[in-house]
């Protein structure tokens, strides 16, 4: 099923342009809906999302999700022999993909499920919704752009959980919302990023986890210089979550930036 555009000329000619190719060639970027997203609120997108997804970063582009809300289980933004076998395993390629919305939904469309503008929401509930992993491919694992778009979910675990992503991982006008029992968004290992204007919304203080943690990833990979601008998590039992993991030493966090950040918190 393809959408095409036919023109009727005054002289009684016709032309007809296919819609989905021009989306496909239009660089610097690639569309979801030419993969076959519909952004209706209802049809599983998945598919279409995570190849539009792996497209990219097998061409060097960037991925577009136009207005709409997109119903998906899980998306890897990385190689999984079994899960996304269709990520790029060229050495260098890993995580090199800018994925970009319409704007991103506030608090209030989140607490009373007004979506607009650009809205993710994952139907898993065990989770994480999306994840980056940059185990074993270390710091190939860089420069990941996530911004103005909203990306929800209801599951045990995270919204985003993301791995060993380096130099460049950053996350703009960003809102991510958990509807579940689980937390926002768990950064381990990793160095030089920057986020900025990031809303991590809970569904209470009594019910969901840990807004954003952020620590060490094994005896080897600890963390730092990570700049946080405008980040808040607003609605979780633990607002933010920010040290070691259970490696007890070997691995440290060196330096955590925070401007204009906060948290609300049930427990202190």
């Amino acid at each position: 099923n393809r959408l095409s555009l036919v023109e009727h000329n005054n002289d009684g000619t016709h032309k007809s342009t296919n819609i989905y190719t021009d989306l496909v060639a239009k660089r610097p970027w690639v569309d979801v809906r030419a993969f076959g997203a519909t952004g209706d609120g209802v049809t599983d997108d998945t598919t279409a999302i995570q190849d539009a997804i792996n497209y990219a970063a097998t061409n060097g582009l960037n991925v577009y999700a136009p207005e709409g809300h997109y119903k998906f289980t899980r998306l890897y933004l990385h190689y999984h022999a079994t899960s996304n076998p269709g990520w790029p395993q060229t050495a260098g390629y890993e995580g090199k993909v800018k994925f970009f919305g319409d704007v991103a939904v506030g608090g209030y469309n989140f607490l009373y499920s007004v979506f607009n503008r650009t809205v993710l929401e994952s139907t898993d509930a065990t989770g994480p919704a999306i994840q980056l992993d940059g185990t074993g491919v270390s710091s190939r694992m860089s420069n990941f752009v996530i911004e103005d778009m909203s990306i929800i979910a209801t599951n045990t675990t995270q919204v985003l959980d993301v791995d060993i992503a380096n130099y460049g991982f950053t996350l703009n006008r960003l809102f991510v919302g958990q509807k579940g029992t689980g937390g926002g968004i768990l950064y381990e290992g990793g160095y030089v990023c920057t986020w900025s204007d990031v809303l991590i919304y809970g569904a209470g203080k009594t019910v969901s986890g840990t807004g954003l943690i952020v620590r060490t990833l094994t005896t080897q990979n600890g963390g730092g210089n990570l700049n946080f601008i405008n980040v808040n998590t607003l609605n979780f039992d633990k607002g933010w979550e920010l040290g070691h993991n259970t490696y007890a030493s070997g691995a440290i966090i060196t330096t955590i930036n925070c401007i204009g950040c906060q948290a609300s918190t049930h427990k202190t």
